[in-house]
């Protein structure tokens, strides 16, 4: 299983992509505007990701390596 947290990070910052109006119109403003959400993520979100590994690991270990809801 992925148990990444960046992927939540990518996530975030889809869903503030999405979010976005006017929407960007091309790819450098899609570039843009990722750099700039990317840059305006709550370090408490980052943070509270990076404290939630030690259960995240736990948990993977407990279902023997198998599919977690991570």
């Amino acid at each position: 299983p992925d148990m990444n947290i960046i992927e939540h990070c990518w996530h975030y910052v889809k869903s503030r992509l999405r979010m976005r109006r006017p929407a960007p119109r091309n790819a450098d403003q899609l570039f843009e505007a990722a750099q700039e959400e990317w840059a305006a993520m709550p370090r408490e979100y980052i943070q509270n990701l990076y404290l939630s590994m030690r259960s995240r690991i736990q948990f993977l270990i407990q279902v023997k390596g198998w599919h977690t809801r991570y």
